[in-house]
């Protein structure tokens, strides 16, 4: 029997593990942090999200510094019912006293004399009074004063205000409102024979503007249609043929039209009228 030949076993092959690779660090998601959680979420979603906490602390701020208006208008206001409760005393604590110093500015240099020599120790008491009665006067009447300052500087900042929220609206209700319009506007009024220190909070007010802008549209057609007629009446006196009625075209859009027209200026309409006569 022949010897088997044993052959070894072969060794066992390394097993290789292969490492896991990480997630591309730009996949699309970001962070998104609200409250104490975080969440993975698309970047459009994120960028919505922080535009819109932007929009809300900004109307948050707005709503802020709204109320903060309010609260400061209405200190205004019970600050100046209070200076005007205390002006009101003031002044009638001036008139008491100066009911009281009437009493003694009656008296001449010479009655001082003879009541000092008839009762001096009521003389010199009488001139204590008066001249405490003369300080507590001009404290009063300083106090009144720097009252009356304050309400007046009050006032002015009250209206201030108004004026500045009237021309917002003026600005908002009002398309293409200008300084030149407001002029215009101020002008009718001042024509019209109106007080601008009377009427002029009212136009302020846009309802109020426009009706007085149609007004003065209405009232330079009138001069121009009367500046027309005149014109006429002169070619008419100067002996030059009265033309054909010519008929009303449209002109081309960008192009200036040679027929007089009732919303030409009254020279413009003029120098239309003769270039049409010179043409007949």
């Amino acid at each position: 029997m022949s010897e088997t030949e044993i052959v070894p076993a072969p060794e066992p092959e390394e097993l290789v593990l292969e490492e896991e690779t990480p997630e591309s660090e730009d996949d699309g998601l970001d962070e998104l942090e609200i409250g104490p959680e975080k969440y993975k979420v698309a970047k459009p979603i994120k960028e919505a999200w922080n535009g819109l906490q932007k929009t809300v602390q900004s109307e948050k701020e707005a709503l802020k510094a709204r109320e903060a208006q309010i609260a400061e208008r209405e200190a205004r206001a019970v600050k100046t019912e209070e200076l005007k409760a205390a002006l009101i005393d003031e002044v009638a604590e001036l008139k008491g006293i100066d009911k009281q110093l009437s009493a003694y500015s009656k008296l001449t240099p010479q009655d001082w004399m003879t009541w000092a020599e008839q009762d001096p120790d009521a003389a010199r008491k009488g001139q204590i009074a008066y001249t405490a009665l003369q300080n507590e006067r001009m404290k009063v009447l300083q106090s009144a004063q720097a009252k009356g300052q304050e309400l007046e500087q009050q006032s002015r900042k009250t209206q201030a205000e108004r004026d500045a929220a009237a021309e917002r609206e003026l600005l908002a209700k009002i398309k293409n409102w200008t300084p030149e319009r407001a002029k215009n506007v101020e002008k009718v009024v001042a024509d019209a024979g109106l007080p601008l220190d009377v009427v002029g909070p009212w136009l302020k007010h846009p309802a109020v503007v426009t009706i007085i802008e149609d007004a003065l549209a209405a009232r330079t057609a009138r001069e121009r249609a009367a500046a027309a007629r005149e014109a006429a009446a002169k070619a008419k006196a100067a002996g030059e043929p009265e033309p054909e009625p010519t008929p009303r075209v449209r002109a081309n859009s960008g192009a200036s039209s040679n027929i007089p027209s009732d919303k030409d200026p009254p020279d413009v309409w003029l120098k239309k009228r003769q270039a049409q006569l010179a043409r007949r």
